[in-house]
């Protein structure tokens, strides 16, 4: 791991992920199989006190309006203007872009990529997305992901 990302990831409050090709993969899984692993998932980032939030283009459906209700988990849905989302939702809770880290996987996701402190994309990503991100993450699908990320956050804060 390159010791500039350990420094950045130290500053992170605020970790974002996209929905469609981060967290979810496919859908065949079930969709309360997936809910059940992000309600687990923000426990580990509560415990670590720190922020996890999900930021996506998809459309209010049963499972945005689960992911909703979610303890501890920040949803904005329904947007391809995802930085300036991410603005108002910062605004909100008095942080900059410094303090965030986001994964994402697509084109519609490197204007929020470059303005964010740390970012990261799917090994499976497009070339143009891994070109705009300090690191690649080699996991698949939410568990392994997140996985991968906060044993990043938690080797840094050792050193």
């Amino acid at each position: 791991m390159k010791s500039e990302v350990l420094i950045k990831i130290k500053d992170i409050k605020l970790f974002l992920f996209d929905l469609e090709g981060v967290l979810l993969i496919s859908e065949s899984n079930g969709e309360q199989k997936f809910l059940k692993e992000i309600s687990s998932l923000c426990g580990e980032f509560k415990k670590r006190n720190i922020l996890f939030g999900i930021i996506t283009a998809r459309k209010k459906d049963y499972l945005i309006e689960e992911l909703g209700g979610c303890e501890n988990c920040l949803l904005i849905s329904s947007t391809l203007a995802k930085a300036e989302a991410a603005e108002k939702l910062l605004q909100k809770l008095n942080l900059g872009f410094g303090n965030v880290f986001y994964i994402g996987d697509e084109i519609l996701d490197i204007p929020l990529l470059q303005k964010c402190g740390l970012s990261a994309a799917p090994d499976n990503s497009k070339r143009e997305v891994k070109r705009s991100v300090d690191f690649i993450v080699k996991g698949n699908g939410a568990s392994e992901t997140v996985k991968e990320i906060l044993d990043i956050y938690d080797k840094a804060q050792l050193q």
